[in-house]
């Protein structure tokens, strides 16, 4: 499987757009997602270069979102934990307060 890591900005129409992607298996392959065990959190380190140095943190326009995929197929895997659908947002607008 692999990820992608996005800051997303809310358009003017109430939609989410792309600001920077990170796109990767998770450990960069070294441990396959198919050895790991069901249940189990495996923590992993990623960085998003801010389109600019002084980036506004403003949780009410930007989200950060989290999205997995076999990446073979592509299908999007679905949301069991912390969300619904496809993706899960992880901080700003739309976070789920759980």
């Amino acid at each position: 499987y692999k990820y992608v890591l996005r800051l997303e900005e809310r358009t003017a129409d109430g939609g989410w757009q792309p600001v920077t992607t990170t796109e990767r298996e998770p450990y960069d392959g070294v441990i396959p997602t198919a050895f790991w065990d069901e249940g189990i959190t495996v923590v992993e380190y990623s960085e998003l270069t801010p389109p600019v140095p002084d980036f506004p943190a403003a949780p009410d326009r930007y989200r950060l979102t989290l999205q997995m995929y076999d990446g073979e197929t592509l299908e999007k895997l679905p949301v069991t934990q912390g969300g619904e659908g496809e993706l899960i947002v992880l901080w700003g607008a739309g976070k789920s307060e759980e």
